[in-house]
């Protein structure tokens, strides 16, 4: 980041529409047996569509994503916002913070996240599922900070249904 070399820990793999939340992102892959059960089963209980996904695998207490608000995804040419954000946990346990979108980061732990203004912290244990709309994401940051106390893998299915349907994203599901 601004010039210097940075290794993420965190590994990443998406699914569905392409999602480019940064230079160096991967292109979408074609949807695995486990992800696209769990969107199926997501599409039937909530009644939407999720044509996105983001997996997330955080193998470290070091591993982490910092404060962040999701991008819009391209569709058509047209820059297109997240409708909804919904986020699966599985795995060990870890925190989520929320910020407000104008308070900074001082560091990527969650001691420093724990202490800035209006942070909301949440134990995301195994299981957990976090769903938050756009206007959440458009006035709150989140991230997956860096946690010493947290042991083994936690993986991260993040979902999204974009404001406008797209023919090119998931399949149609029975309902």
């Amino acid at each position: 980041m601004y010039g210097k070399e940075n290794t993420i820990e965190r590994q990443t793999v998406d699914y569905g529409l392409p999602y480019s939340y940064n230079k160096t992102a991967k292109p979408s892959v074609e949807w695995e047996t486990l992800p696209a059960e769990i969107r199926n089963q997501l599409e039937r209980q909530l009644g939407i569509t999720l044509p996105q996904c983001a997996g997330n695998r955080y193998a470290s207490p070091n591993a982490y994503i910092g404060l962040h608000r999701d991008k819009n995804t391209v569709i058509g040419g047209e820059s297109v916002e997240p409708r909804y954000i919904i986020s699966l946990s599985l795995g060990s346990a870890r925190k989520m913070v929320f910020v407000p979108k104008e308070v900074g980061m001082k560091a990527s732990t969650v001691e420093s996240m724990s202490e800035l203004r209006d942070a909301l912290v949440f134990d995301l244990l195994p299981g957990s599922l976090v769903l938050f709309s756009n206007a959440v994401n458009k006035n709150w940051k989140h991230a997956i900070p860096q946690d010493k106390k947290a042991s083994g893998d936690l993986c991260f299915g993040c979902y999204r249904r974009t404001a406008q349907a797209s023919p090119s994203g998931s399949p149609p599901t029975s309902r």
